[in-house]
């Protein structure tokens, strides 16, 4: 799991993300924002990967309502996921605007079997391919 923003109190600025994209995605098209975000400067983490060659894989024509569905979702509350009882693998990076550190270690926290991973640079990213790899199989 790369948990999404959670449990927000107070402004929305993080969820707000995915309604303003959505509707510049209605404005503009899928193929004009696909063009806007391969040209786009990389997130810090990703300043050594292809510039241009980090895309959303999500259809064209499902890409707009799919950030609409997660800005509109949330986690279940905190106290019920403390019942969940299959492990859990938490991946995270560190600097990730939309996937706010602090729920992934709160979910680490709140699920009994969990394992959080945090990527710092993006070797340990390319490493979660390996780690859920070894989840999985053990």
């Amino acid at each position: 799991m790369i948990p999404p923003v959670a449990w927000e109190t107070g402004p929305h600025q993080l969820r707000q993300w995915y309604f303003d994209t959505a509707d510049l995605i209605d404005s503009i098209g899928p193929t004009a924002w696909r063009q806007q975000w391969a040209d786009a400067p990389p997130l810090p983490i990703f300043a050594d990967y292809p510039q241009g060659k980090f895309q959303p894989g999500v259809d064209d024509d499902v890409v707009s309502a799919a950030l609409r569905g997660v800005g509109s979702s949330d986690l279940p509350d905190p106290d019920r996921l403390t019942s969940i009882r299959q492990p859990t693998l938490v991946l995270a990076w560190d600097t990730d605007p939309l996937h706010p550190i602090s729920t992934a270690e709160r979910l680490a926290e709140l699920i009994p079997d969990s394992t959080l991973h945090v990527a710092h640079t993006i070797d340990e990213i390319r490493e979660w391919t390996e780690i859920t790899s070894r989840f999985f199989s053990d």
